[in-house]
């Protein structure tokens, strides 16, 4: 797991310097983008660490 976040850490400071903007806003998109293409019914943890139901 922890190989698996450091990779992905690694890959969204590549976007964030091809994108002249901050880790956590890339970071802030995928999220954007995976709880957009989730599954209707699946709990998702927001910002803020409270769980919510698509």
């Amino acid at each position: 797991m922890a190989a698996e976040n450091q990779d992905r850490k690694t890959i969204y400071i590549q976007i964030a310097k091809q994108q002249n903007v901050s880790i956590q806003l890339v970071q802030k998109r995928r999220a954007a983008t995976l709880f957009s293409n989730g599954t209707e019914g699946h709990y998702y943890q927001n910002e803020a660490g409270v769980w919510i139901r698509k």
